[in-house]
């Protein structure tokens, strides 16, 4: 069946899905499609976790960007600890651990996939008529191969998860140091007018 005439059906099934269940069904048809595997809605599912942990941070930075001085120790100290518990938080949620394993995962078996989609292409034989025998040929097929794609798309989006990781606990550090120099310099301002 061509892409179009399968697009059409799709679109059929769409307006047909009358109820959640249905429609479900459908977006899996989608998916399948699309090529999206298991893996990478896992990864994309982390992702938005990890959106959501941004937006917590963004408030908070919002917030502690919006004051002026003289500062307000409780709402410093409040700030401080918010960001503790959103660095907690994301930590025993388990986002550290399946970023790390993801990305662990996709550096180690990117070989095996090479070697997978290769040797796939080599024992298509109606392929290989189309694309010519040439060791070159081959690896060009190869890296276009659907499990070789598939991979790389996982492997590129759970590094992006990692880094993406990385920068938001480095932005929570970075603006917990911040907030707590901030505290510790309104302290000694505070010793200094008690003298």
């Amino acid at each position: 069946m061509s892409e179009e005439k399968v697009g059409l059906s799709l679109v059929d099934k769409i307006v047909d899905a009358s109820d959640k269940d249905s429609a479900i069904l459908v977006l899996k048809d989608v998916a399948d499609l699309l090529h999206i595997s298991d893996d990478y809605n896992k990864i994309r599912a982390h992702k938005d976790d990890l959106d959501q942990y941004k937006v917590v941070l963004a408030s908070i930075k919002s917030e502690f960007s919006s004051m002026r001085a003289p500062y307000d120790m409780d709402t410093l100290q409040r700030i401080r600890m918010d960001l503790s518990f959103l660095y907690s938080d994301i930590v025993d949620s388990g986002l550290v651990y399946h970023s790390n394993r993801l990305k662990m995962q996709y550096e180690y078996t990117g070989k095996t996939a090479k070697a997978q989609s290769y040797k796939a292409v080599k024992s298509d034989e109606q392929l290989l008529e189309e694309i010519g025998k040439s060791q070159k040929a081959i690896e060009l097929a190869a890296g276009d191969h659907e499990s070789y794609t598939e991979w790389s798309r996982c492997n590129s989006s759970s590094y992006g998860l990692f880094c993406d990781l990385r920068a938001l606990q480095e932005s929570i550090t970075l603006l917990s140091h911040s907030v707590s120099s901030l505290i510790n310099s309104e302290l000694v301002i505070t010793k200094q007018d008690v003298k």
